[in-house]
């Protein structure tokens, strides 16, 4: 090992332990891998914060949307030997799939790139074949391989393909294929109630109506059991760290290849954009790709309730490394910093120094949304401190947090319920908005009273279920539109009406995903049901 690659691993584990302490994750597990073998494996903190249980090297970890590569690697093993084809219309393998009610026109490469046009999926079916059902209730957003939408449901078929042309269960597949041939032996392709005394304990927010802050209180995840494609796989860092290896050697495995060179240019190939969230990042087969210093990085990232995984591979410097978590924070940022280190170790070069606690708070350009914020009955300033954002409210100065999408968590009791976000009118800022409330900047020009449809203000209020996958959503009206806000992230998408109590969800007309609601009693509706029939009741909370 050289000097510089001894640095860059003493680097990842001081930025791991400065992790877990700031943002407040319970456990986390490591491996770092070059194309030969296991470089790094590092666990800290806690498998369960209650019994404080220790993360060990063998603590088993779900990994989510990272299993989405693991059956693109099977279906690239059929291609090979002539059972699928991915141009195929999935109706071939899959007769009984609809859409709409009408058969489904999408292929294989359809699904693995997510373009099929349809929409994410929900999991109140816990299983494959009724999620995929599921889908005679919903309709295409746009023709298959026009439009990038991530879909779970999606990848829930390519499982069923899988299962229907082997005649196996996906779990069988997933081990006899793959898990087996790069000796995985510690590794669950499905999660069920035999492997959780191995699993690490998933957490989740205290509260689960509101955005968490940095290191807010935590419980005990919802144990789900799951045995489907689009991600039911428990791993370890050892384990993982061969998976890894594996890509770097694009297919190649310890005792032979598992899929060809040419099948793997094909799934690390960048079929398609991923959208302006994520701009220069491309999606192949169950892989996202991206250019980073000229190097072509291979990645994906993964989410379960309660648990959050990043994968990231330099098929150029022959590095990779999993991050894997046992809460919903940010595996990525871990992941991120260890592949810089990486990267700048293999070039020579002395690796990124730790960033500051402080950093967490970074806004690159808080200058540009200093001001006074008021609507009709409250009013806050901005300030920047270097790159930091604070907000005067009250006799308080609070640091905002950044989180998704430009939006910020404000710890005050008065902005706990939604996120902090901002609108602007060319590059300028302009006003500020947080739930139903809009605030405008400085001298900025109200506009007159907006008006809304009377018919909206039988869908405006709180919906919950008992899915733990999204638990609880807000429909809030602002600004002469209803906004769906997701309860826990605090991340809203508009609502466009397509008809009577049905609306899409998010601006571009290519987006499947609708809500309608319905059970109207005294003038509010008591039932909001999303794309896939899902439902939410309407609670009388705030």
């Amino acid at each position: 090992m050289t000097h510089e690659l001894s640095v860059a691993l003493e680097r990842l584990d001081a930025y791991m332990e400065q992790f877990l302490s700031v943002s407040g994750t319970p456990g986390i597990s490591i491996a770092v891998t070059d194309r030969e073998k296991t470089l790094h494996v590092r666990t800290l903190g806690y498998s369960d914060i209650s019994a404080r249980t220790q993360v060990k090297p063998e603590t088993l970890f779900q990994i989510g949307s990272i299993g989405k590569s693991f059956a693109s690697v099977c279906i690239m093993q059929l291609v090979e030997e002539g059972k699928v084809k991915l141009d195929t219309p999935v109706t071939e393998y899959i007769p009984w799939l609809k859409v709409g009610f009408k058969p489904a026109v999408f292929t294989l490469h359809h699904l693995m790139t997510h373009t099929a046009g349809i929409v994410l999926g929900s999991e109140y079916t816990l299983s494959g074949p009724p999620g995929v059902l599921a889908l005679e209730a919903t309709s295409t957003g746009s023709t298959p391989g026009e439009f990038f939408h991530y879909s779970n449901v999606g990848y829930k078929i390519v499982g069923l393909v899988l299962e229907q042309v082997l005649r196996k269960p996906i779990g069988e597949i997933l081990r006899e294929r793959l898990l087996d041939k790069l000796e995985m032996d510690s590794t669950e392709p499905t999660i069920t109630n035999d492997t959780r005394t191995r699993s690490a304990i998933g957490h989740v927010p205290f509260y689960d109506d509101r955005p968490s802050p940095l290191a807010g209180p935590l419980v005990e995840a919802t144990w789900i059991e799951s045995d489907t494609a689009d991600g039911s796989i428990s791993s370890t860092p050892g384990d993982m760290a061969k998976y890894v290896r594996m890509h770097l050697n694009r297919g190649q495995g310890p005792t032979g290849r598992i899929i060809s060179e040419e099948s793997y240019s094909l799934m690390a190939g960048k079929h398609v954009p991923q959208g302006e969230d994520y701009p220069g990042e491309f999606y192949g087969y169950g892989l996202g790709i991206e250019d980073v210093g000229g190097h072509t990085i291979v990645k994906h990232t993964g989410g379960m309730v309660g648990f959050v995984s990043s994968m990231r591979m330099d098929l150029d410097d022959g590095l990779g490394l999993i991050v894997m978590l046992n809460s919903r924070n940010n595996a990525d940022d871990v992941a991120k910093f260890g592949a810089g280190v990486l990267c700048a170790a293999a070039s020579g070069l002395d690796p990124a120094a730790l960033p500051s606690r402080e950093s967490y708070l970074e806004i690159q350009n808080a200058a540009d949304y200093v001001g006074r914020y008021a609507d009709a009955s409250r009013s806050f300033s901005l300030l920047a401190e270097g790159r930091k954002l604070v907000m005067q409210y009250r006799g308080r100065s609070i640091a905002l947090l950044p989180r998704d999408k430009g939006m910020f968590f404000v710890d005050h009791p008065d902005f706990h319920m939604f996120l902090l976000g901002f609108g602007k009118t060319g590059p300028s800022v302009t006003n500020a908005f947080h739930g139903p409330r809009l605030f405008f900047k400085g001298d900025v020009t109200r506009p007159k009273a907006f008006k809304y449809p009377k018919e909206w203000e039988a869908f405006t209020g709180h919906f919950r279920s008992y899915n733990p996958w999204l638990l609880n959503f807000r429909i809030v009206p602002r600004s002469g539109a209803l906004q769906f806000v997701d309860a826990q992230s605090g991340i809203e998408e508009p609502l466009v009406q397509l008809g009577p109590g049905k609306f899409r969800i998010g601006r571009d007309e290519r987006i499947p995903e609708t809500i309608t609601f319905d059970q109207v009693v005294n003038s509010r509706a008591q039932r909001a049901i999303l794309s896939c029939g899902d439902p939410y009741f309407r609670v009388p909370t705030p």
